[in-house]
């Protein structure tokens, strides 16, 4: 892990970078990421990351719909990394982000491609505003390659969608990532699954295994 290459090495670096990619922060991604000959970036993830609880409530999820989208249409090659104890970002703990989509990415472009990450030991606020939760991507209309999400807890609010890798997938596919051991709560009138919650995409060669499901009890008021 040679610090000379532009990457994401710390939770302090990918704070950074989800801020700079919301433009919420001026900030310079060439630190993060190199430009490919089809004008895209590539950002990769250069360790593992271990999020402390201070830490967590500085993160803002990476793309997000809000009447003006910034939406995620790069590359991140998590490179077989792995990233803990994350609490997926919603409007209620940064308050400036759009609050229906909680996941470490909001929202995934047609360009997007998300690659070869695990999500470890990660779980939703309990929020009226999340209906679209996954542990990738709330949604998304790209790719989502070789991930992985295990023991995690996400829970999605009135009518949403709830998926260990994606919430609501409107295009794109996923494909070779699979789940384990994973807890997903679906609002009474919301849908749930082990990869997605729901789609209009395509699922490629991927598995769930011990996962458990539930419908809330009661909604938010």
């Amino acid at each position: 892990t040679d610090k000379k290459k532009p990457g994401i090495y710390s939770a302090e670096d990918l704070i950074e970078f989800s801020k700079i990619i919301n433009e919420k922060k001026e900030g310079d991604l060439n630190k993060f990421g190199e430009l490919q000959e089809d004008g895209r970036m590539l950002y990769r993830l250069w360790a593992d990351i271990d999020f402390s609880d201070k830490e967590i409530n500085e993160l803002i999820p990476i793309g997000y719909y809000d009447g003006a989208s910034v939406i995620f249409s790069s590359i991140f090659d998590g490179q077989g990394h792995t990233i803990s104890n994350l609490t997926l970002p919603d409007k209620s703990v940064n308050n400036n982000v759009d609050a229906g989509h909680s996941g470490l990415f909001g929202y995934i472009g047609n360009n997007g491609v998300v690659k070869n990450l695990q999500i470890m030991n990660a779980k939703t606020v309990e929020s009226p505003s999340c209906s679209n939760v996954g542990g990738i991507a709330a949604k998304s209309k790209g790719k989502i390659l070789n991930c992985t999400v295990k023991h995690s807890s996400f829970t999605a609010a009135s009518g949403g969608y709830v998926g260990a890798i994606c919430g609501n997938m409107t295009d794109g596919y996923i494909k070779n990532c699979y789940t384990q051991n994973n807890t997903l709560t679906a609002p009474k009138n919301g849908y749930a699954g082990g990869i997605i919650g729901g789609s209009c995409g395509k699922i490629l060669n991927c598995y769930t295994y011990n996962n458990s499901y539930s419908r809330k009890k009661r909604e938010y008021t």
